[in-house]
């Protein structure tokens, strides 16, 4: 979905910006050390102007809180139309690999380049740790990749898990919980308008981070893509039922060796599996369940083999006014053999078809001008077919015409990212349900036609 985010920048360039844009925050010299109470101290590493379709000011951050390990950002700051305060989304980035912290660990990885490499800097790493995948990133990289959040005066905060460099699951905790500590003391940013993103391990630290923000900088609104949120049930999946469920040797071998750096991580926190004393009660469901204060919407296939769909259902059970779920379901039996080790087929081929759900979701929360550019392009319809053949087959799609009625806000804009053409998201709407479905349905009777679910 991130690609396919990037993609969509030669498209939306060309519409006039929603409201006026520029860089904005409080300037400061690169090397400065600001202590910003409370144990906390923001070290400004780097700072500049990059090209992101306009100038864009960035500044590279090691943010220390108390006797954590130091977490890194890239802080990327707009200014309201108004000139005063700015909303702001905390993107997760689990794995990208940055090489401007400093530290030994983040250089030597960013020699190797893309790749397959041994986990060596996890915890308590064997002889043969496995291997993981690393992606390089510069900070042009992540100008480019945050255009349509800046194209909407949203200023953006990505805060760096660095997976390739050891640490544990509480860590990652620490470090999403740093960024927010950080925005809530930084001058310029609207704390009543933060959001926060990520997709399956950055999910969890969405999930978590947002479950654990400090009262005064907790995000009015979040999306997890596919998230990880019970640990004690995501050792029992990858250990246990996965396995059981697959018929090859090989696939047995590759769920194994896949998941061997996760379970470190794991472990490193938890102090073991949970059949062998291991504690996981602040990361299973009912401990993020009962901290958690920001909407989410989450989006999951049935068929994924990394994250358990249950997983996301028990914290909707649990939460019901807080997390609104949009399931890919499948109605065959899987072979999972073909699915393995990914987040689902349906999320392979049509993920892209989310992307209208997922920016307006926290574009309608965080940006309060008068039009708001929803890219899609053809995986909406074609994820709206999947959903339309798997319902005859028998799936339920029930909460897809809810995620569908959001698109129907007047300040929505629909925005074909393939030959430019722009629809109001009631027509747009009217328009994709009309060719999928056979129906004839218009912009003023689409909401209430949707209100009883989706066509038959």
């Amino acid at each position: 979905m991130r690609t396919w985010l990037v993609s969509c920048a030669l498209v939306l360039s060309a519409c006039p910006p929603p409201t006026p844009t520029e860089d904005g925050g409080v300037e400061r010299d690169a090397g400065e050390v600001v202590d910003a109470g409370g144990s906390f101290v923001v070290t400004r590493l780097d700072a500049g102007v990059l090209d992101g379709g306009a100038p864009v000011r960035y500044e590279l951050l090691k943010l220390q809180v108390g006797t954590h390990a130091a977490a890194y950002a890239q802080w990327m700051p707009a200014v309201s139309a108004d000139g005063g305060l700015a909303p702001v989304l905390l993107l997760t980035r689990p794995y990208d690999g940055i090489a401007w912290t400093g530290e030994d660990v983040d250089a030597r990885w960013f020699s190797k380049g893309t790749g397959l490499f041994p986990d060596v800097d996890s915890p308590d790493a064997p002889a043969n740790p496995g291997v993981i995948s690393y992606v390089p990133i510069t900070p042009q990289r992540e100008v480019d990749d945050t255009f349509i959040w800046r194209l909407h005066a949203v200023s953006v905060l990505s805060v760096y898990g660095r997976f390739y460099a050891g640490g544990s699951i509480q860590n990652d905790v620490d470090d999403m919980v740093a960024g927010l500590e950080f925005l809530a003391r930084e001058p310029g940013v609207d704390t009543s308008r933060i959001g926060i993103f990520g997709g399956s391990w950055g999910g969890f630290e969405a999930v978590y981070g947002a479950a654990y923000a400090p009262e005064n900088a907790t995000p009015k609104v979040g999306v997890a893509l596919y998230p990880l949120t019970d640990f004690a049930s995501e050792v029992d999946f990858v250990t246990r039922v996965m396995p059981g469920r697959y018929t090859l040797p090989a696939s047995i071998a590759a769920n194994e060796a896949f998941f061997a750096p996760y379970l470190r991580r794991i472990e490193a926190t938890t102090g073991g599996l949970p059949d062998a004393g291991g504690d996981y009660s602040r990361f299973d469901v009912d401990a993020v369940a009962s901290r958690l204060r920001t909407p989410f919407l989450f989006v999951h296939d049935s068929y994924d083999t990394l994250v358990d769909v249950a997983q996301t259902e028990r914290l909707v059970a649990a939460q019901p006014t807080l997390i609104s779920p949009l399931y890919l379901r499948h109605a065959a039996p899987p072979n999972w053999d073909m699915e393995l080790t990914n987040h689902g087929s349906a999320v392979a081929m049509y993920g892209g078809g989310a992307v209208p759900f997922v920016v307006a979701r926290l574009l309608k929360a965080l940006h309060d001008g008068p039009v708001i550019y929803v890219p899609f392009d053809g995986s909406f319809l074609q994820l709206l077919t999947f959903a339309r053949d798997q319902q005859r087959a028998g799936a339920s799609y029930a909460e897809l015409a809810a995620r569908l009625r959001e698109l129907l806000d007047p300040r929505v804009v629909l925005v074909n990212v393939v030959d430019g053409a722009q629809y109001p998201g009631p027509e747009g709407v009217a328009l994709a349900v009309n060719l999928v479905w056979g129906t004839t349905f218009t912009a003023a009777t689409i909401d209430a036609a949707l209100a009883s679910g989706l066509p038959p």
